[in-house]
């Protein structure tokens, strides 16, 4: 009988990523309302969770050098788009329009 050859495991954070990303929708959503936060703060930390995930060694040889990269340039592009979003809605107030929100969460998904 011939053995199948095995995948190379996931690392453990780059799994977690991806579950960060997955779930950020719902996430961000439920600080958003439990806390003082404004809905911007809570996509800052949804950031910062991935960005600490991805900072890793063994993600960065699991996903190869170039996707690495790749990955870690939308994860600043959506660092600046954050940043430039947070000038505009400073409040818990003035909430971003849904078109907005949309818009951050398709680019949480650095993953892609």
């Amino acid at each position: 009988m011939k053995e199948q050859p095995t995948q190379p495991q996931m690392p453990v954070m780059l799994q977690y990523a991806k579950e960060a990303i997955a779930t950020a929708g719902e996430t961000i959503e439920a600080e958003f309302n439990r806390s003082a936060n404004t809905w911007l703060e809570c996509v800052g930390s949804k950031i910062f969770v991935i960005e600490t995930y991805l900072d890793s060694d063994k993600v960065k040889a699991a996903l190869g050098e170039p996707k690495y990269e790749e990955i870690m340039s939308r994860l600043e592009r959506l660092k600046e788009r954050h940043y430039e979003l947070k000038q505009i809605y400073p409040d818990k107030e003035t909430v971003p329009p849904v078109e907005i929100k949309k818009e951050l969460l398709e680019m949480i998904d650095v993953l892609k």
